[in-house]
């Protein structure tokens, strides 16, 4: 009996870590403008695409300062470091005249206690 018992323990053990690690697929993220940010002679909006909701006004805040030090930098992958996860996505800045656009699509969430999210 304390055999079957032990093994249904570490069958059980196993299928939960094995769960934690494999990325889970989500689908319904949110898009849209999340800051909008003016100089004397600048407007810079923040866009995200797949944002998760809990974090899309921190990581977007982050994303506008991530530009102010890399304003050179037109495109790319990066990653965000949150409060409660590590966001890696594609960046992309588009500018026109005085306005510029800085878009970001969260393409994998990485939570604080292991569960990774990556966007379909």
């Amino acid at each position: 009996m304390r055999k079957i018992v032990f093994l249904c323990f570490l069958v059980s053990q196993f299928a939960l870590s094995q769960s934690k690690s494999a990325p889970v697929i989500y689908k319904y993220g949110q898009n849209g403008i999340e800051l909008i940010a003016k100089n004397n002679n600048e407007t810079i909006v923040i866009s995200t695409f797949q944002a998760k909701v809990t974090i899309k006004e921190e990581i977007a805040a982050k994303l506008f300062s991530y530009y102010q030090q890399n304003k050179d930098k037109e495109s790319g992958v990066i990653t965000i470091e949150g409060d409660k996860a590590k966001i890696t996505g594609t960046y992309t800045v588009k500018k026109k005249g005085t306005l510029t656009s800085v878009d970001f699509r969260y393409d994998k969430v990485e939570w604080q206690d292991g569960l990774v999210e990556v966007s379909e």
